[in-house]
């Protein structure tokens, strides 16, 4: 059906009015051939979502909030930019969002976006809040193991002067 409405000349960016693009929505429901098709059809992986829920993040912070590992794949293989920052007042990267810890695949998705870059283990919100500092909070200890084995410092001060571990 997508491809028939792609063929057809339904438009790949265009925003319903919900304010997600057919990227967003086969995110949202985790249809990675979905995904697929509109990738190719020409979506711009880098469009905001504009719900009240998930204002201001991309595809790939959607999809790695989430845990959907498959999807968080696909994204990150279409060149979706792992360093976004959400529009908000947290200013928090898809490894922020990852390493909540509150769905399955979130350590999954942490991991593959550390596996792209390093450095994220390090990135700091607006409340210098480092993904360790997430994950630690939920206690999530593969997504700590992970941060740790990629350089994240468990020393890191928050602007409260609270580290990881509190």
């Amino acid at each position: 059906m997508v491809k028939a409405l792609l063929a057809g000349g339904v438009l790949p960016n265009e925003k319903s009015d919900d304010g997600h693009t057919p990227l967003h929505a086969a995110v949202i429901h985790g249809h990675h051939e979905c995904a697929q098709l509109v990738l190719a059809a020409g979506a711009d992986i880098e469009a905001l979502m504009s719900s009240p829920m998930s204002n201001h993040y991309t595809a790939l912070v959607f999809a790695s909030a989430n845990g959907d590992v498959e999807m968080t794949k696909l994204l990150s293989k279409h060149g979706a930019n792992i360093w976004h920052r959400i529009l908000d007042s947290m200013q928090n990267t898809a490894a922020h969002t990852a390493a909540n810890g509150a769905m399955p695949g979130n350590a999954a998705c942490l991991k593959l976006l550390l596996e792209k870059d390093p450095r994220l283990a390090l990135a700091k919100n607006s409340h210098q809040r480092t993904p360790l500092h997430h994950a630690a909070g939920s206690g999530d200890v593969a997504a700590v193991n992970a941060l740790l084995r990629a350089g994240a410092d468990p020393n890191a001060m928050d602007i409260n002067k609270s580290n990881p571990l509190h």
